[in-house]
């Protein structure tokens, strides 16, 4: 099965994330029919993990589980809408958190450090931030879309304690992508 370590947002987070797409429509429609994200599908991908046998899933759910659980509970601020790799040729928009601090930076390279063999992107910089759409062929979009997007964004008021990562598949399919989480396991090892 194809796996990813990730966090997952709470229902209000989603909402508000989910609220971004008709700003950025309204700002720009031609980005209407774009590829938007699911809400419930809304996450922050600690570590892909690629396919990893069926059997091996129980050990990867342990291993993340063991490399957070000496770490602190991690807090998040969502504070801007971006588009990357940048406004004139976008490929997605996101939304991204700062904040992400020391922990879940090393809550990633722990788990790298235990999953060697299922960290693909190992060398891949980690920055916290939930897709919330992918564009079909990278086109330009209005700057003020991220402006507005941004100021609609009202995390900034709510910071986000995490207390656990989850190990969720994902099935690709032709209306997107179906995620089921296998599990979670709690930062402090709680």
């Amino acid at each position: 099965m194809r796996l990813f370590a990730a966090i997952e947002l709470s229902e209000s987070i989603r909402a508000q994330l989910a609220a971004v797409r008709a700003v950025v429509v309204a700002a720009d429609p031609s980005w209407a029919q774009e590829k938007w994200v699911a809400p419930e599908n809304f996450h922050i991908t600690l570590r892909f993990f690629g396919e990893v046998p069926d059997d091996d899933a129980a050990r990867v759910l342990d291993a993340v589980g063991d490399a957070i659980a000496g770490l602190a509970t991690p807090r998040f601020e969502a504070v801007r809408v971006l588009a990357t790799p940048n406004v004139r040729r976008a490929r997605m928009i996101w939304a991204e958190w700062d904040d992400v601090g020391r922990i879940a930076e090393s809550a990633v390279h722990a788990i790298t450090a235990v999953l060697p063999e299922y960290s693909p992107d190992a060398e891949k910089a980690f920055r916290a931030h939930a897709t919330l759409c992918r564009a079909r062929q990278p086109k330009g979009l209005v700057s003020e879309a991220m402006a507005a997007a941004t100021s609609a964004l009202n995390c900034n008021d709510e910071a986000m304690s995490v207390p656990a990562v989850s190990l969720i598949s994902s099935r690709l399919t032709p209306r997107g992508p179906v995620y089921v989480t296998i599990g979670t396991r709690h930062f402090g090892g709680k």
